[in-house]
């Protein structure tokens, strides 16, 4: 039979790439877009998938942490096998990479600390629960619309004509179709945490790199000053470079 994926997120930058990969490999996508903005819209959500009947649930929208607990939650309690997506910003408080999979997150406030929030939650109540740490993507298509490094560089061009970036930055990223295949891979393998990353370049080499690949015309200037390595180790899942 044909394996059912629900998918929350789907306006968002991952997700549809991570359906089309889908569909590529002969899954059948049932999800529609579910907004939950607090911990009363959750039972929404929750009445979906049991409509839809899904054999993997991969929650990549952001949300109440509730939401997370609950979906991996109901996960667990059906059998139903459950992905969460969470990011390498939850190391942002920690700014001493690189990160192998047992490095211990300080994460104190903000967007790292909710995203590891629920992580945590996640694992409480899911004790078979996927968590994959992504990092920065790449849309090959260039959109500027989603969460992706080509929107960076087009709020940076917008604001000061050119692109300011740092050869002391080593940021963790890979392409979004890179990305999703290599979700798709992790389910493979034993539940758990995972990193997942295609990248050992400055931030700087990067942008240059994309400035040739795609002929574009953009003014890139070197920032020495700030130095950071964000990279996301983990020797299981390979994900292709994203200089090639």
């Amino acid at each position: 039979m044909m394996v059912r994926a629900y998918l929350t997120g789907l306006t968002g930058t991952v997700a549809p790439y991570l359906k089309s990969r889908l569909i590529h490999q002969s899954m059948e996508v049932v999800a529609k877009h579910v907004r939950v903005e607090n911990d009363q819209d959750i039972h929404h959500s929750i009445e979906d998938i049991k409509l839809n009947h899904p054999d993997i649930i991969f929650h990549l929208a952001l949300g109440p942490i509730a939401w997370a607990e609950a979906l991996a939650l109901y996960a667990y309690q059906q059998h139903i096998k459950f992905v969460y997506i969470s990011t390498a910003s939850v190391f942002d408080d920690n700014a001493a990479g690189p990160y192998p999979i047992d490095t211990v997150v300080k994460a104190k406030s903000g967007y790292p600390l909710y995203k590891f929030q629920c992580e945590e939650a996640v694992r409480n109540v899911n004790p078979k629960a996927y968590i994959l740490r992504i990092g920065w993507q790449i849309d090959p298509n260039q959109r500027t619309d989603t969460n992706n490094m080509f929107r960076f560089f087009k709020e940076q061009l917008d604001r000061q004509g050119k692109i300011i970036v740092s050869d002391r930055f080593f940021p963790s990223t890979s392409w979004l179709p890179d990305t999703a295949k290599a979700i798709l891979e992790c389910i493979q393998h034993p539940h758990g945490l995972y990193h997942l990353n295609g990248n050992r370049h400055s931030l700087f080499a990067i942008t240059v790199y994309l400035k040739d690949h795609f002929h574009q015309t953009w003014l890139i200037e070197k920032d020495s000053n700030f130095s950071r390595n964000d990279i996301l180790l983990d020797t299981r899942i390979k994900v292709p470079p994203i200089i090639r």
